[in-house]
């Protein structure tokens, strides 16, 4: 990276306002067995991946609109959420909790990706999976583990003491000790072989880490929303902070573009902002646009054939083209006028209001669906105006009778778009 970065404590940032920034619903997938919802996501040369709820795997041959399921013979789970997905070389990696078995692999001959295997390992499921070249990384019971037969083995690293997260920056890993910020951070240059500690950084809460320009740049938690940005160059052990950012909020979305590089933050600050990009990360350009109050908050971001991709604040993933994308996304057809879906609050114990925006007058079809696609409750059925909607669910079914505890799906239909929202209802 420029040598202007780690003296980035002497500068001050410039935030300049982009309000071309069009961000809007990716559609839902749909399994054989009903609506499905995207927990993770990964994106290679293959394309864009998505894990679901249902523990299935889809591709999307156009930024979301349509999704394609991946592979064959992958049983489908009532409650698998994914919990990683990685695709390395001709590999693909799957990991699922809950429901075992977890872990799978499928690999792709050149023209599909075929039936999917199961791992030997399969005592539990991984919360991520990271790679450097060949190699593919994964916690085990709080220990690093390593795998360079995509799954068949795995060995601990050298690193003895117990994780609690890690991320892969460029070709490097750091990991951390602790989510409480009393913790230690290290760092591996030659695949986990040999580390180094990390100097204080004010926290060990990991949030997230990316390479810009041949440094490693991390994010860190303080607490009470607070965050900070560290960065350092592959090959030294000095670390600067980041001064120059346009948020003091925690940053949980890192993402290296052909344009720069982007962050996305855990809300909103004063301003209403939450996203921004850069080439010199100094001066940052807003690119928070017209994403919805309550899509605001990031948590992963995906970068990915000229669009950014994020989940964090609902359950819908959004997209928008990087700043120099000539897409129209008004000429993408139904994914331009998907209407927002959001429910407060969520879970459900009693009554909550589910709300969602009209472009124009509509016939509009609103229900509750169970786990399995079966449909619970009818909530609206006939013609509504433009504008902001509103309309409350106390867990009742059409017959008024209270639903069971689980997972069900809001399934909203206009005339021409749709919008899928989980709820989850408690006793």
């Amino acid at each position: 990276m420029k040598s202007s970065l780690c003296l980035s404590a002497l500068l001050i940032s410039v935030v300049a306002t982009a309000s071309h920034a069009q961000w809007t619903p990716v559609t839902y997938p749909e399994s054989p067995e009903g609506f499905d919802q995207i927990e993770v996501l990964d994106a290679d040369a293959h394309g864009l991946f998505a894990g679901s709820f249902r523990g299935l795997v889809y591709s999307t041959p156009d930024h979301g609109l349509t999704w394609d399921l991946v592979g064959t013979g992958l049983p489908i789970g009532e409650y698998s959420p994914s919990t990683a997905v990685k695709v390395v070389g001709d590999w693909m990696l799957l990991s699922r909790a809950v429901e075992p078995p977890f872990n799978y692999r499928s690999y792709f001959d050149g023209e599909a990706w075929g039936e999917w295997e199961l791992l030997p390992y399969q005592d539990s499921h991984f919360d991520r999976i990271g790679e450097i070249g060949d190699a593919l990384f994964a916690m085990q019971g709080g220990i690093l583990h390593r795998t360079e037969d995509f799954g068949l083995t795995w060995e601990a690293v050298s690193l003895a003491e117990t994780l609690t997260d890690f991320r892969v920056v460029g070709d490097a890993i750091v990991a951390s000790t602790s989510i409480g910020g009393d913790g230690q951070l290290y760092r591996s240059s030659d695949l986990g072989e040999t580390w180094e500690s990390v100097p204080d950084l004010g926290s060990s809460f990991l949030l997230s880490g990316e390479d810009f320009q041949g440094e490693s740049i991390v994010s860190v938690y303080h607490g009470a929303g607070v965050g900070a940005l560290w960065s350092s160059p592959a090959s030294s052990q000095v670390w600067e902070e980041v001064q120059s950012l346009p948020t003091t909020r925690s940053i949980n979305g890192l993402v290296q573009f052909e344009g720069g590089f982007a962050l996305g933050a855990s809300g909103a600050d004063g301003s209403g902002s939450s996203f921004w990009y850069s080439d010199d990360m100094v001066n940052w350009i807003d690119y928070t646009g017209d994403l919805p109050w309550f899509a605001k908050p990031f948590n992963e971001l995906i970068s990915h054939d000229g669009w950014f991709f994020k989940t964090g604040g609902t359950t819908t993933i959004y997209r928008a083209p990087h700043p120099d994308n000539p897409a129209d996304v008004s000429s993408e057809g139904v994914l331009a006028s998907s209407p927002a879906l959001s429910m407060y609050p969520n879970p459900v114990r009693s009554n909550s209001v589910v709300r969602f925006q009209l472009e124009h007058d509509s016939a509009v079809r609103l229900s509750v669906h169970d786990a399995s696609g079966r449909k619970v409750r009818s909530l609206v059925e006939g013609t509504l105006g433009s504008g902001e909607q509103s309309v409350e669910w106390n867990g009742n079914d059409d017959l008024g009778s209270r639903v069971a505890a689980g997972v069900y799906f809001l399934r909203l239909q206009t005339d021409s778009a749709r919008s899928v929202q989980r709820a989850v209802v408690m006793d």
